[in-house]
This record gives C-alpha cells, structure tokens and sequence, in this order.
C-alpha cells in the first residue's frame, strides 16, 4: 500500500525535527568537541530546533494545509531528539525525564503514522492525539508539575534505578503491542469510536 502524501511528510519532518540527536555524536568527532557537546548540548540542541522548524516553516507554510501537519510532525520529532540527549547529556535527575519525553512524543506520532499506513481514509489531523482531551492534557501536565515537584524536593528519588529500566520495559513492550494491534487490524481500526458499521468493517478477533 502507498504512503499517503501526509504520511510521507510526517515522516520526513520528525525525522529531520529528531536528527538533533545527532548533536551527541559529534561530540565524538574530537575532545574539544566533546567538552563542547557536554556542556552546551541545550543550548545547540535549541539552536539547531529553531534553525529546523523556521525552514520548514518558510518551506511549508505557502503551502497551506500540509503546514498543520508539518509544524506537528516536527514538534514531536524535536521531542523525541531532545528527550534522548536529555536521558544522554542531561544531569542525572533529568534522565528519566528525556526517557518519558523520548517516548510520549514518539507514541503521538506513531499512532498518526500507523493510522496513515493502515487506515490513510481515517487519517486527520486529530490522529496525532494531541488533543485528545482535556482530562488527558491535566493529567500530562499534573504528572509534570508532579515529576518537577519531587526532583526539587528528593532529587535521588528522579535518578535511574532498576525500576526505571522496568518501567521503560514495560512502555517499550506495551507500545509495540499496541502498534501491532493497529497493523492486524487495519482498516478496521480507528481512534473513532464507530457508531454503525461502514461496508467493509469485519471485527477482528485474532493477532
């Protein structure tokens, strides 16, 4: 099955909105590079972000639509390239945080993209599941003020210990077998709960 034009451009945009990871391995070019990455890997990663998302926007927003995808796509790409160099570079209570970021930005675009693989006539822009409620957005931004709260009170509490590679186990396996689900089913899936069945539903009861 063929890409859908939305769906090729979703991917180009967070994969060059994400390739500010790459930031880190030129630390490993040279030793000046590398104290230089070490300690201003925010500030070039922030530089390099902005650099991308103003060219594509000078790129895309002419021409119309495509923009409402591509500054999306972008900004969750720029999330999932400063969530690794944050769980990278970033002081030892911010790491799992760059894990949490790495992970919540590239769940949003993966369901965008699956449904744009699998079911690209259920594709919009509420794929993204950026807005998917107000109750999802408090919750997001209570867990936040909550993560914020505990690292400036127990900092030791927020570094990495063996619950934490058990928690990004858990994430990693549970977001696979959601993608999976999605592929088995189809076009039969959608984020949409259906209220009659369109010609061609079947319920898919194996996978």
């Amino acid at each position: 099955m063929a890409l859908s034009t939305n769906g090729r451009i979703s991917l180009y945009c967070c994969c060059l909105a994400a390739s500010v990871v790459l930031i880190s391995f030129c630390g490993a070019l040279s030793q000046l590079l590398h104290y230089v990455v070490d300690d201003y890997w925010l500030l070039l990663a922030a530089v390099y972000s902005t650099c991308i998302h103003l060219a594509l926007y000078i790129f895309y927003k002419p021409r119309g639509d495509a923009y409402k995808v591509v500054w999306r796509a972008a900004l969750l790409g720029t999330g999932m390239g400063l969530g690794i160099l944050t769980s990278v570079h970033g002081p030892p209570s911010w790491r799992v945080f760059g894990w949490y970021l790495a992970l919540l930005s590239g769940f949003h675009f993966s369901e965008y993209f699956v449904t744009a693989v699998t079911n690209p006539k259920a594709l919009t822009l509420d794929s993204f599941l950026l807005n998917h409620s107000r109750e999802y957005g408090v919750a997001a931004a209570c867990s936040w003020l909550e993560f914020l709260i505990e690292r400036f009170i127990m900092p030791g509490l927020k570094q990495m210990w063996w619950v934490s590679y058990v928690g990004l186990a858990m994430c990693l396996v549970g977001e696979g077998l959601r993608k999976a689900a999605m592929l088995t089913a189809g076009t039969n899936f959608n984020h949409i709960i259906q209220n009659h069945r369109e010609q061609g539903h079947v319920l898919v009861t194996h996978g």
